[in-house]
């Protein structure tokens, strides 16, 4: 019988305890602060080699997460840690960022690389790109259903990793901006702060309607195992050590013998975490949203507070509690308790004594977050002498500094987007240099009978690929890309770079800002997979750009970013509503092709920036009227603001100023 591997989540030395007993193949954590949970405690670097010897000892696996994107001061301490890591010889290094793939690539050719889910991989067509890079294994997008997945594993021989338990995010993929856009921290740089948690005000009151359950797939381990899925992996960096060993014994039950599957779930029940769902696996999510924000097993609610404790009823004995968290209705006031100096009456418990600063009210709910299960060891082993080879200062700027030549006055262009055909009836060329067509599915359908309007000016035209292609659609695309082509038409705009496999040669390939080019190093990656042009990603901010020596990418300056993208449907929330959060700034659903695209009401807006960046040396501008009513007057009017160099009235500028974490 074929066993996939079972994956367990590392965050501290506690869980990793955890997970060799729990029965875990392998691990993944993270080394410092290049990884996507920058808030679990992680690990160092003099701690690997000896979490490395434990691991081999046992034959579990180490892959080690190197998976946000990153700035450019960031390239050199980059380098350093994959010179290091090299040398330690984990079993793979786990990536989202092209910068990161380039230099293990060209530098540490040995360490095997998987794409991390963060890359957004949920295609055939994308995972036989990723062989042809010579990527090992792929971590497929959760948003997948069953039978998407099928397909790809019928159609496709790299390794397939697939998450089965644990948080998801609204945002497919972890495709977010909404973390970045109200706070600067960004979710792909490993700092999210949970905005999909959070409850907005709708027409219908305050209601969470990004809140998803967690994920939970045991049932359809045999499943997986028999198709031959090559790994399941465990969501839970951030979870305690507790929750790391409940799961993988669950899972190592089904894993060993498929006909134990309601023992798994019983073992389950106590994982701490929140309501479960099957998601697209089970192909239902109308259940998918919870209006619970709260981790945790709930037992019962707060029914007398006194001065120097309260009382609380529970359906689990005190006895096994370790933990718990008590929560306000809306989840907004959250207060975690150690279950110390405490009396059991009945159902009823009472906790002895409050730190200073909790208030509590009558009918708080209360979570179990820390159940007394088996203890694990919070120590490794003393490291021994390190010998390593570090990089000198001269080796790294070599590798780094070199592959960029400082360039500048490259010929100003300017780039205009637009979602719909509709737009076409409201401008004759020459508006702008290029004119970038980010159309529907729909109107992809019309383009053969509307090839009169657009053949006039093709040589202006840019057609853009969608952010995801399910499976479904592949040979949709690709038929209409063959048609174009056919017709003439050169320039095209990808969304994702597995998309280069829908082309040849003979086509001129823009990435927009999707395919993430924070830096010099991911630049030159793109361009060795065959781009010829990139966006800036939108969420960049002005002190990274000109850190940077490129000065042929295309900065936009007017847009609407697409703060969540998802597969999902917002709670009850109907295409085009408005939604509040608790600072009053306005949000908007859209959907579009079968998503649920959250935009911010008002604009970000840098035309009052054009002036300083010319004289960095930037020249190429996109201002992109997706999500705007088709007006010529208003489009007319933007461009005069931006040849005047006036930011619109209500327009922000995102990161460009405060700066991106």
């Amino acid at each position: 019988m074929y066993k996939p591997e079972l994956l367990l989540p590392v965050g501290q030395i506690e869980s990793f305890y955890a997970a060799l007993e729990g029965g875990a193949d392998a691990v993944y954590l993270g080394v410092g602060d290049f990884n996507a949970r920058k808030r679990a405690k992680n690990f160092t670097l003099r701690q690997l080699p000896v979490l490395l010897s434990l691991a081999r000892k046992y034959k579990v696996k180490v892959y080690i997460t190197l998976n946000t994107v990153l700035k450019n001061n960031e390239l050199p301490l980059l380098y350093k840690i994959l010179h290091q890591i090299n040398q330690y010889k984990p079993n793979a290094v786990i990536v989202q960022d092209w910068a990161v793939f380039y230099l293990i690539k060209k530098n540490f050719a040995k360490l095997e690389i998987h794409l991390s889910t963060q890359a957004a991989f949920h295609n055939s067509m994308g995972v036989n790109f990723a062989e042809t890079a010579g990527i090992k294994r792929v971590v497929l997008a959760r948003e997948l259903s069953l039978n998407e997945l099928k397909q790809i594993r019928k159609k496709t021989n790299t390794e397939l990793e697939v998450f089965v338990h644990g948080a998801l995010c609204y945002s497919f993929s972890g495709m977010c901006l909404f973390s970045s856009y109200l706070g600067g921290m960004s979710a792909n740089r490993g700092e999210c702060k949970q905005v999909c948690r959070r409850a907005f005000k709708t027409d219908s009151g305050k209601q969470f309607i990004f809140n998803l359950k967690d994920n939970q797939l045991v049932e359809y381990v045999p499943e997986f195992a028999q198709m031959g899925v090559n790994s399941l992996k465990i969501e839970g960096r951030l979870k305690s050590s507790e929750y790391v060993y409940t799961v993988a014994k669950a899972y190592r039950k089904v894993l060993d013998d498929h006909r134990k599957v309601d023992e798994a779930r019983i073992l389950l029940e106590r994982d701490t975490g929140r309501e479960k769902t099957s998601y697209f696996m089970g192909g239902n999510v109308s259940e998918a949203i919870t209006q619970i924000p709260n981790n945790g097993f709930y037992t019962g609610e707060v029914v007398k507070v006194y001065d120097n404790g309260f009382d609380f009823s529970s359906k689990i004995d005190a006895d096994e509690i370790s933990r718990i968290r008590i929560s306000s209705i809306d989840g907004n006031v959250q207060n975690t308790v150690a279950l110390k100096d405490f009396k059991t009456t009945g159902s009823i418990i009472s906790v002895k004594g409050l730190e200073q600063g909790i208030k509590l009210i009558e009918g708080n709910g209360v979570y179990i977050v820390g159940f007394n299960t088996k203890k694990f060891a919070s120590r490794l082993p003393k490291p021994n002498e390190d010998r390593l080879l570090y990089p000198s200062p001269g080796e790294i700027k070599y590798r780094l500094q070199n592959l960029i030549k400082p360039k500048r006055n490259y010929q100003p262009k300017l780039y205009l987007r637009f979602d719909s055909l509709k737009w076409i009836n409201h401008f004759e060329p020459p508006m702008a240099d290029f004119t970038i067509l980010n159309l529907n599915k729909k109107d992809w359908e019309l383009i053969t009978s509307n090839t009169r309007s657009l053949w006039r000016f093709k040589s202006q035209l840019i057609f853009e690929l969608p952010k995801i292609i399910f499976e479904d659609n592949i040979d949709f695309y690709r038929n209409k890309i063959r048609f174009l082509q056919q017709n003439g038409v050169r320039n095209f705009m990808l969304s994702h770079v597995s998309q280069l496999a829908f082309f040849k040669k003979d086509v001129n390939l823009l990435a927009n800002e999707n395919i993430y080019t924070f830096s010099d190093v991911a630049i030159i990656q793109l361009k060795e997979f065959g781009f010829n042009a990139h966006v800036f990603p939108f969420e960049n901010d002005y002190i990274n750009l000109v850190n940077g020596n490129d000065r042929s990418g295309i900065i936009p300056v007017y847009f609407y970013p697409q703060l969540f993208t998802s597969r999902m449907p917002a709670g009850k929330v109907k295409a085009n509503d408005i939604i509040t959060d608790d600072g009053n700034k306005q949000f908007k659903i859209v959907k579009r092709d079968g998503l649920s695209i959250t935009i911010p009401s008002n604009p970000v807006c840098l035309f009052h920036e054009k002036k300083k960046l010319i004289d960095k040396g930037f020249s190429r501008f996109l201002i992109d009227f997706s999500y705007s009513e088709p007006d010529q007057a208003f489009m007319i009017n933007t461009l005069e603001q931006f040849n005047t160099g006036q930011k619109p009235e209500l327009s922000g500028t995102f990161n460009f100023k405060r700066g991106l974490n």
